[in-house]
């Protein structure tokens, strides 16, 4: 079956790209060649004289145009459409239902119909004459691609969790300060990719630019078709411009390319179902710039479909207690120091949350920190509170548990011999955790500590748990994901490895309607009773 649709889609490819290659070589052969048949060419007949024959004959000027045009719709049909994309999934208002439908009917109208009766409004307004006419093409484009925005870009701001928003009105932001802060960064794939959609459907615009705009202000489009006359063909010279037309269109995808695939790879689970990536990585002590660049890279290589991302605790730092006492406050970092500031970038580009070990610093105090760092920018640090004995001289003890609402979850943190503590867990699903997040460090002749007490918390507390361990070192590995049965999902070796695993959400509720333990408690009832 897989040879098949791969066998289909290349012959589908092949048979597109046979136009493609007809005018690549009518733009690159001279004309006497072209009509005897350009599958005959030679290479040494190729010539580009016809890009710049083109280009004198006046697509230089519709190009600028096509520019002007282009980026003045794409800019106000984005703008205008992702704050009522934003306001249509989000927010409650009246007529909020009749004007939705309203504006998704310009998405089927065909743009024929209102053409001519367009024309002595733009008279009216005074967009029928000198710059304005960029004005008034643009504002129609807009016109009909906000539907559009507001049907794709809706989609995207209704699946950012609530928990994302709620915690930003409850840090005082107003309606618009949360969709600027919160959840445009979150929808930026869904954005850039509508974005590409909409700069091709206004960049290959003829008809609307042939109406109603005069030849000073036309776009590229228009130029090709000037390019022909009824008593001369030049078809060299318009493939040569059609080359050139198509270039923009390709350029600005494989720019935003890596924007643009994580919107797609999203698009095709968007259920309860989360793709976890854990880094079981080796992470050299005492060299940060090597450390940063070694997660760096993982990342991007394995992002690609994830929404969440885990490494190891003080992955930056290395873990080395010694070096890290000699050398301690030369490693550590503030959290609006460069190793986050990079991260925070990385989780954008890349769409995943991500979580990572690091050495705080801040002032004179320094703490063994787990960041998450959502996509939009967000950082949240949790500061290990349950030290190992030897950490208590070289690290502070934090003194608030963290509960991190993300694009992937609610996530509840942990780090290492944290994993110990049950009441930690517990706590954090009574906040609300989803996932139990435990970057660790831990060497071998614990790895059965690793595994045991990964699963237990996730059982006791009907959550999912993942367990991501250095490698190396004298560290063990055996990083672990567990359900909410405290079965495991996937599980490393002891080498530097990279595990993949689905979580389905909606498993937590289903489990703990089987078995309600959590529902079940009675605190009071541990506090009392005799020695």
């Amino acid at each position: 079956m897989t040879f098949l649709l791969y066998g289909s889609v290349t012959v589908l490819a092949i048979i597109w790209l046979v136009p493609m290659l007809s005018a690549l070589a009518t733009a690159t052969l001279p004309l006497s060649h072209t009509r005897a048949g350009w599958w005959n060419l030679s290479p040494a007949d190729l010539t580009f004289g016809n890009f710049a024959r083109a280009w004198d004959q006046g697509l230089s000027r519709y190009a600028v145009n096509s520019f002007i045009i282009t980026v003045l719709a794409v800019v106000l049909t984005v703008s205008a459409g992702s704050m009522a994309a934003y306001a249509y999934a989000r927010m409650a208002f009246r007529f909020k239902a009749t004007t939705y439908f309203l504006l998704i009917t310009t998405m089927i109208v065909p743009v024929q119909i209102i053409l001519i009766p367009m024309l002595p409004w733009f008279r009216t307004l005074g967009l029928n004459a000198g710059p304005q006419e960029y004005l008034g093409i643009a504002l129609v484009h807009t016109a009909f691609g906000a539907g559009w925005a507001i049907f794709m870009l809706g989609a995207f701001f209704a699946q950012i969790p609530e928990d994302l928003l709620e915690a930003a009105r409850i840090d005082g932001a107003g309606w618009f300060d949360v969709f600027r802060r919160v959840a445009l960064p979150l929808a930026v794939p869904g954005i850039v990719s509508f974005a590409i959609i909409d700069f091709v459907f206004v960049w290959n615009d003829l008809l609307l630019a042939l109406t109603l705009l005069d030849r000073a202000h036309q776009p590229l489009t228009v130029g090709l078709a000037n390019l022909q006359t009824p008593h001369l063909a030049q078809e060299d010279l318009v493939a040569a411009g059609t080359i050139m037309a198509i270039l923009p269109p390709l350029l600005l995808f494989a720019a935003l390319n890596r924007f643009y695939v994580p919107a797609c790879s999203r698009a095709r689970r968007r259920d309860s179902a989360i793709e976890v990536v854990v880094l079981q990585m080796a992470a050299h002590p005492g060299d940060l710039p090597a450390n940063v660049d070694r997660l760096d890279e993982l990342v991007r290589k394995h992002a690609d479909g994830a929404e969440l991302v885990v490494a190891p605790e003080l992955v930056t730092s290395g873990y080395d207690l010694d070096m890290l006492a000699r050398r301690g406050p030369e490693l550590a970092e503030p959290l609006d120091g460069p190793t986050a500031a990079r991260v925070s970038e990385l989780a954008t580009e890349t769409g995943a949350t991500l979580v990572f070990g690091m050495l705080e610093r801040d002032g004179d105090v320094r703490y063994d920190t787990a960041v998450v760092a959502a996509p939009g920018g967000r950082l949240v640090p949790y500061r290990k509170s349950h030290l190992y004995p030897t950490e208590s001289a070289l690290f502070a003890a934090g003194t608030e548990l963290v509960v991190a609402p993300t694009p992937a979850g609610r996530l509840g943190m942990m780090i290492c011999f944290e994993h110990a503590f049950p009441d930690v867990a517990t706590a954090l699903a009574l906040r609300g955790a989803q996932i139990l997040v435990i970057p660790s460090a831990v060497p071998f002749g614990y790895e059965h500590l690793l595994t045991l007490r990964t699963r237990a918390r996730a059982q006791d507390n009907q959550v999912f748990a993942v367990g991501c361990n250095l490698a190396g070192n004298g560290f063990c590995g055996r990083s672990l994901v567990a359900d909410p049965r405290g079965e495991v999902l996937a599980e490393a070796g002891t080498e530097e490895t990279v595990v993949r695993a689905t979580l389905d959400l909606a498993a937590i509720e289903r489990e703990r309607e089987r078995e309600p333990a959590l529902r079940l408690r009675q605190p009071e009832l541990y506090r009392r009773g005799r020695l």
